[in-house]
């Protein structure tokens, strides 16, 4: 029968207890969201049924909510390179145009169907958001 060496037994049994007990640093980031908008009345109203879908992924997504009016706004729309009046853009891990099905989704201005008072609507929709997201957490 084989001797068990105690001083690396103990070094095992001490490594294995500091790994259950550390974060998993392996575990997946998670999402970042990035909503730039003006803050708005029927912005807000557009966006509700987008801002109730991200609730549903709990701590797999980040979001941060930006006013497009602001100096941090107009600073994160620039550096996209975005210029002129944009209601709504939303960024998914640092990106506002995603591939779905092979099609280009553009999060920018309000959401397909929205009906924006200024007939601002753009081509995407909440479905559009979740399924970048689950592509991104490989749930999808």
């Amino acid at each position: 029968m084989k001797q068990i060496n105690l001083k690396s037994f103990l070094v095992a049994v001490m490594l294995s207890f500091a790994v259950s007990f550390t974060p998993n640093i392996w575990a997946a980031s998670p999402v970042e969201v990035e909503i730039v908008a003006l803050d708005h009345w029927p912005i807000r109203r557009a966006l509700e049924q987008t801002l109730e879908m991200l609730k549903t992924f709990g701590d797999k997504v980040t979001v941060q909510q930006i006013d497009a009016d602001t100096k941090a706004g107009k600073a994160r729309l620039k550096a996209s390179g975005m210029k002129g009046h944009i209601p709504v853009v939303i960024f998914v891990d640092g990106e506002f145009k995603h591939t779905l099905e092979g099609q280009e989704v553009i999060f920018e201005n309000f959401p397909v169907a929205s009906e924006s008072p200024m007939k601002l609507d753009g081509k995407w929709s909440a479905g559009d958001v979740r399924a970048v997201i689950e592509a991104k957490l490989g749930e999808n």
